[in-house]
């Protein structure tokens, strides 16, 4: 595809060079210059995280034939791309532009796909997985996008880095997943994908919210910034999707109630309560799953969940939504239900023999930690051991609500370090020990910074029939400490205590 061709997807402020250097053909589109390679165009995005137009002379001399810019060039970025013999096109805002290309050059794969796109504070890798368990029981080709996985399709798994990967990344992927046979995929999409967008480009058939608590909030200015980022995604992007078949909100949650007001196609409801269009009608919780039924406008639905928690009901009736909207039998929604045995790093079970329950779970929200705490005291008797801490160069408002639900919900709680990255530990610490109720017990309150003693403690003080939940990490298989990012794996690290 030529230079020209592509710049049709876009809209154009200007262009520097002569006319007919746009009539070059073009191989890639990049917003990192170290990807950059002859034929390439470099997108020169400036954000919160990097200043494309530092890289513009970098991203000549690897051969980009094409400067992407969202400003007037500077003399010295029009002499260097002068003499590179590569125009400089002006855009209103070059990651919109970025995503809008990137998929014109893959030929618009999430066109040729059923893409169901998956946003909300918790609950978007469960719900993901869930639906691709969904889509095999209906003998359906499914893609799976998310963070505890990255890409997986047809056989294969790619580590994409990010929970919704950059615009060229992710049309690569979509489009390979056409290429291999992919009929319908599930993508989570994060509110940085979505404020980046790095969704720019895609086509959705169904959109999902799974709620809206507070988290982000060193990345978007408040918490009516970070709930509008998703609810305008599904009112604007999802909803003028041209293949959109519906979106599926809770009925339980203001912003999913605002997208019920003003959604203008098909939209389904999930909640507990009966006002919703997809209820549990009948419920039995266990430690390892649950039963019942599940009403929804197409029937109700005998199931049996492996997963453990309330929380989990609550996916799992989100994916049944949207399994719905896109027209899967009842019959592969219920066998593909029962499929999942396990989401790594969600209430994922660290097998022992010392009668205790050990889970590691992704919590790292106040929302989803007093998610995890209630569904877990409906399921046992016993004690409660939380171990968690709160990740350095992040929200701060997190800290101190963190303990507040722990507190609430936890006997003992153990305090540590998440991924401290340039923060020292003990500064976080404190500042989540200050979400400690002034007249809580002391005594269950322990604290230790280094996480594999803070893991060992808690499982030592276990006793038979005790839960102890190792929160905020998950699937993650390393520790970010300063600049350097150690090996360290919650589940590794418990079942090495638990076999000692």
């Amino acid at each position: 595809m030529t230079l020209r061709e592509l710049l049709q997807q876009v809209i154009v402020v200007s262009t520097t060079g002569e006319p007919e250097g746009l009539d070059v053909e073009v191989r890639r589109v990049h917003c990192d210059s170290r990807k950059v390679g002859a034929g390439d165009v470099f997108a020169a995005i400036v954000d919160v995280y990097r200043d494309g137009r530092q890289f513009i002379e970098t991203a000549l001399e690897a051969g980009a034939v094409a400067i992407v810019l969202g400003e007037t060039p500077t003399e010295a970025i029009i002499t260097a791309a002068t003499a590179a013999n590569a125009p400089i096109v002006v855009v209103p805002h070059v990651a919109t532009a970025l995503g809008q290309m990137s998929a014109a050059l893959m030929d618009h794969p999430s066109g040729k796909l059923e893409l169901i796109g998956i946003t909300g504070t918790n609950g978007k890798t469960t719900t993901a997985h869930l639906l691709e368990a969904i889509l095999l029981s209906a003998g359906r080709s499914p893609g799976l996008l998310g963070t505890a996985t990255g890409a997986r399709y047809a056989g294969k798994v790619i580590d994409t880095g990010l929970t919704t990967p950059e615009a060229p990344a992710l049309q690569e992927v979509l489009a390979d997943m056409v290429a291999c046979g992919v009929t319908t995929a599930a993508m989570e999409v994060s509110s940085h994908g979505i404020a980046l967008k790095r969704s720019e480009g895609c086509t959705f058939t169904v959109g999902v919210l799974t709620g809206v608590g507070s988290d982000h909030l060193d990345f978007h200015a408040d918490h009516e910034e970070y709930a509008q980022t998703k609810v305008n995604w599904i009112l604007g992007e999802v909803q003028d999707s041209k293949q959109c078949r519906g979106v599926v909100v809770p009925a339980d949650d203001d912003y999913g109630m605002e997208v019920h007001r003003e959604f203008r196609k098909n939209i389904l409801t999930f909640g507990f309560d009966d006002d919703a269009d997809v209820y549990p009608s009948a419920l039995e919780l266990t430690p390892t799953g649950s039963k019942g039924r599940i009403a929804t406008p197409e029937g109700t639905l005998t199931f049996d969940l492996k997963l453990p928690g309330r929380h989990n009901v609550r996916n799992a009736m989100a994916a049944i939504g949207a399994a719905q909207v896109l027209g899967v039998e009842p019959i592969a929604i219920v066998e593909g239900l029962m499929r999942v045995r396990g989401v790594p790093g969600r209430f994922e079970a660290v097998p022992n023999d010392k009668g205790i329950t050990v889970l590691v779970d992704y919590a790292h929200t106040p929302d989803a930690l007093q998610a995890a705490t209630a569904s877990l005291r409906e399921l046992t008797d016993a004690r409660l051991i939380v171990v968690f801490g709160c990740g350095g160069d992040r929200d701060k408002t997190k800290r101190p609500a963190m303990a507040r639900v722990v507190s609430e919900g936890a006997d003992l709680m153990v305090v540590t370090s998440d991924n401290p990255r340039s923060e020292p530990p003990h500064q976080i610490i404190e500042e989540i020990l200050l979400g400690i109720p002034v007249d809580a017990d002391p005594t269950s309150i322990l604290v230790e910074p280094d996480r594999a003693a803070a893991i060992e403690m808690a499982i030592e003080a276990a006793r038979e029939g005790d839960v102890v939940l190792i929160a905020g990490k998950g699937h993650e298989t390393g520790q970010v400490i300063g600049d350097e990012k150690i090996d360290f794996d919650d589940r590794v690290v418990a079942a090495e205590v638990l076999g000692g």
